[in-house]
């Protein structure tokens, strides 16, 4: 979020930001073209929706990145709406009503013109402005735009609200042309659905656009990330009074230089270039001190055509999940390891997709698991706290996938139906086991696999716990354990709840072969996970399934072995915990063996599976498919975000080699900042804050525009998601080690 210096917002800015606030909050832009390329414009809003990501978000010679100048307390963008100028925009508008906030400050608005489509019967859509009814907007299967007359009597001067009454539909309606004179209504703030792109967060293929400064608020500091030698500013600017304005660019590192001076009285929208310069990130400041500016589709653009993403051929097959909880990704052979921990991963690994730049977005088990099966921050699904249960209002992959035989196995004690993670299992194919029994869960498997319906397709979930403490691998794992340690003369205390309790409080002396004795029973754990996840796999070439089924083998969150000082997970969002291991062998013909490079962020998958079976996207979730890399694309998570509050609340994000992670105690004045590169120090082990400011500010600002979004986003409050914890409840967390 930009930062506003000495502002002084007024009553009447807060409630426009009020307004747009409360909106419906979401759309989706895109060129006419698109539609008219259609076979038919009568073909349903999720066709519509599959041209969306092949397509350019800016011209057809430049790559695009938006700059978002939202600043605090309404100050800046007012309404969030544009001068219009000659450009059809069209949008797809959910049934649902969707107030739409806007300023008026001069002159006469006669007339709405808007036009509309569905795919349903002709349905007449109330309008009102200011809660009064202006007329009916005629919505059918054919384009017509339509003109309602605003009068005087319901138009003032400030702040108004009008009101599209699209409740009353049955399906999504495509809007095109919608005018105010010469202002645009912008409909790009509403509903849900984010992504995050490179440095800048906005609403999924929309344009930021339209925001107004003014001497109330003379300076605006953005942070931008810059990956290439000599980008071009583009912004567009209008004028309100006599004006004094300027922009000025501040390359990491580098002097300030004014690129654009605005001066003169009021006038339309001018297109304005200027050429940057510097690469990491740089500081944009915007100045006015006379008259009102409104800065235009602010973005940044670099040479080059723009992206084509790469076909997807979508296709039916068997969807298998296999979660080891705690389950470090550098504790795998396929990802470098020196001990033999994975021998059964290694080998199958060759036939497999090994992605190496994954990242969760927590770092304990119920909030993962939850966003693993939802798509969802573990903020939107509220699932943050041992008192926290999965809520029957939170859609999961299993609910999208009808026609799946839907199976859901676990042995973690608190990843069950009775918390919710089983919703849309069918209910006849779920077990639950105790934990530490990965032999079952094999063995169970193979009689289940046996009797499925072969007509069908099978989504299995299958939870294992093995690495998770207590560390105690039966024999013949418990072989790799060092048996020179000094805590085995501790024997039989060694891993006493006290002693891991000191542990965890930092109180336990230890001798760093003491804690390669604990890393070694946590391998043996982890090598018997190995090798009961090959009789799975076993299981699945047995039963004829192997060549029909996508196999995903990954964690929940790793673990920590002292490397910031600490033990066990759910208390920090180093490396160590929220880097993923995710070794997916795709089904016979999708696909090819090899070494994943691209970011990926957990929030991915669902869009992902969704995409690869042909199913419809779901419009709600915050990831990007990267479907793509299934046939030789690429994908560029963008800024990654995790989060956790078993103690205090941490945040971090991640962009390009950069990680920021945040402390936010009661009083976010006083957050603690730590800056990570992580090329040249994949440890996390020097604060690199004070060296590079710029890029902890950027990323500072992109936590900040990520909370205010996941906040608007929440799909249910805290006190809906929050259960009575039993006295079993308590003595599973107790077993292990979430509490004393």
């Amino acid at each position: 979020m930009g930062e506003c210096e000495g502002c002084g917002a007024g009553e009447e800015n807060r409630a426009t930001e009020r307004a747009v606030r409360d909106c419906a909050r979401y759309s989706l832009t895109f060129s006419l073209l698109a539609i008219l390329a259609l076979p038919s414009c009568r073909r349903a809003t999720h066709d519509v929706l599959d041209l969306l990501p092949s397509m350019a978000v800016a011209d057809r010679v430049q790559q695009t990145t938006r700059i978002d100048f939202d600043t605090v307390a309404g100050s800046v963008a007012e309404g969030r709406f544009r001068f219009f100028r000659e450009k059809d925009d069209t949008f797809v508008l959910p049934p649902r009503d969707l107030p739409l906030a806007f300023q008026h400050f001069t002159g006469t608005i006669d007339a709405l013109t808007i036009a509309g489509l569905t795919t349903g019967e002709p349905v007449g859509v109330p309008i009102d402005l200011n809660g009064a009814g202006v007329g009916t907007w005629l919505v059918g299967s054919e384009l017509s735009a339509q003109r309602i007359t605003l009068g005087p009597d319901v138009v003032r001067k400030g702040t108004n609200v009008l009101t599209l009454r699209l409740s009353g539909l049955k399906e999504s309606v495509i809007v095109e042309k919608a005018r105010l004179r010469l202002l645009a209504i912008d409909f790009e703030r509403t509903g849900q659905g984010l992504r995050s792109a490179r440095g800048s967060f906005y609403y999924k293929d929309s344009k930021i656009d339209g925001y107004w400064q003014d001497a109330s608020c003379p300076e605006i500091r953005t942070y931008v990330p810059i990956k290439v030698p000599q980008p071009t500013l583009r912004v567009s600017v209008g004028r309100e009074g006599v004006c004094q304005a300027s922009i000025e660019w501040i390359p990491e590192g580098g002097a300030v230089r004014e690129v654009l001076r605005i001066s003169g009285e009021d006038r339309g929208l001018d297109e304005e270039s200027v050429e940057l310069d510097g690469e990491g990130v740089g500081c944009l400041v915007t100045r006015v001190s006379a008259g009102r500016v409104l800065w235009g589709s602010p973005r940044i653009a670099v040479p080059g055509s723009a992206p084509m993403r790469a076909t997807v051929q979508a296709r039916r097959f068997n969807l298998l999940i296999y979660l080891v909880d705690t389950l470090r990704a550098d504790a795998l052979q396929p990802y470098g390891y020196g001990r033999a921990t994975s021998p059964f991963l290694r080998d199958f690994a060759r036939e497999c997709m090994v992605f190496t730049n994954v990242l969760g977005h927590t770092a304990w088990t119920k909030p993962s698991v939850a966003t693993l099966l939802t798509g969802l921050y573990p903020s939107t699904h509220a699932v943050a706290q041992h008192d926290r249960f999965l809520h029957p209002k939170i859609v999961t992959l299993a609910e999208r996938l009808d026609g799946f035989q839907r199976l859901f196995f676990t042995t973690h004690p608190v990843i069950t139906r009775e918390t919710g993670y089983a919703q849309g299992f069918d209910p006849a194919a779920y077990a639950s086991y105790p934990q530490k029994q990965a032999p079952d869960v094999a063995t169970l498997l193979e009689a289940v696999l046996s009797k499925l319906d072969r007509a069908a397709p099978f989504f299995l979930y299958v939870h294992t716990i093995d690495p998770h403490y207590p560390y105690d691998p039966a024999p013949p794992f418990d072989r790799l354990v060092l048996h020179n340690g000094s805590l085995v003369e501790r024997e039989p205390e060694q891993l006493s709840k006290a002693f891991i309790a000191g542990i965890k409080r930092h109180s336990a002396e230890l001798a760093a072969k003491d804690v390669e004795y604990i890393r070694s029973l946590y391998d043996s754990e982890v090598a018997r996970t190995d090798y009961y996840f090959g009789k799975v796999v076993s299981c699945l070439k047995a039963q004829g399934l192997y060549d029909d089924t996508m196999i995903i083998f990954t964690a929940d969150h790793g673990e920590e072995f002292r490397e910031h000082g600490g033990f066990q997970h759910g208390h920090t969002l180093y490396q160590e915990i929220v880097r993923l291991p995710w070794i997916v062998k795709p089904p016979k013909g999708l696909g090819s063996p090899g070494t994943v490079r691209d970011r990926i962020q957990q929030i991915d998958l669902v869009p992902t599976i969704l995409e690869l079976l042909g199913r419809p996207q779901a419009t709600d979730l915050p990831g990007t498919s990267f479907a793509p890399v299934f046939s030789g694309g690429t994908h560029d998570a963008g800024t990654v975000f995790a989060e956790t509050e078993l103690d205090s609340r941490l945040v971090s994000a991640v962009y390009d080699r950069w990680k920021l992670i945040m402390t936010v105690p009661a009083n976010p004045a006083t957050s603690q900042l730590e800056l990570y590169d992580l090329d040249s120090d994949p440890g996390e082990a020097r604060d690199a804050g004070d060296a590079h400011p710029m890029v902890r500010d950027f990323l500072r600002q992109e936590i900040r525009r990520w909370e205010a979004e996941i906040a608007a986003h929440r799909q249910l409050s805290t006190a809906d998601a929050t259960r009575i914890l039993s006295d079993q409840d308590v003595e599973a967390l107790k077993a292990l080690g979430y509490v004393d």
